[in-house]
């Protein structure tokens, strides 16, 4: 007969670990053993907030940053320029740093780095 698990940590630790051992229903039933919904709400300084929850969400009246940006780093290419059964080369015409948009065209045959955070024109 199986012992029940009664920690995180023993079930972690395992010597017979198989990923596919346990699914993700009964590991979510598992976990919710261990945890203990808030209950309180508290209005503290906001550097007295590391390490706590929000209890609501918290909306900037205004975008930061004010314009559309790149969430990561990447190129812009022209749809009309790739093939859909193959590889393309373009060339790189220029680039996007955070907060400065690419100034030129991008024209038939080429593309723009984009950097995290890159200005959208």
């Amino acid at each position: 007969m199986n012992n029940p698990v009664d920690s995180i940590r023993a079930a972690s630790c395992a010597d017979d670990y198989d990923p596919n051992s346990m699914p993700v229903a009964k590991a979510r039933e598992f976990i919710a053993r261990f945890l203990s919904p808030v209950a309180v709400v508290e209005r503290v300084h906001i550097r007295a907030g590391l390490g706590r929850v929000l209890a609501e969400d918290v909306v900037s009246p205004l975008d930061v940053p004010s314009h559309d940006n790149s969430a990561m780093d990447g190129y812009a290419v022209r749809f009309s320029d790739l093939k859909a059964d193959g590889e393309v080369t373009l060339k790189v015409a220029g680039s996007s740093f955070a907060g400065v948009p690419f100034q030129g065209a991008v024209k038939a045959g080429a593309c723009v780095r984009i950097m995290t955070g890159g200005a959208k024109t």
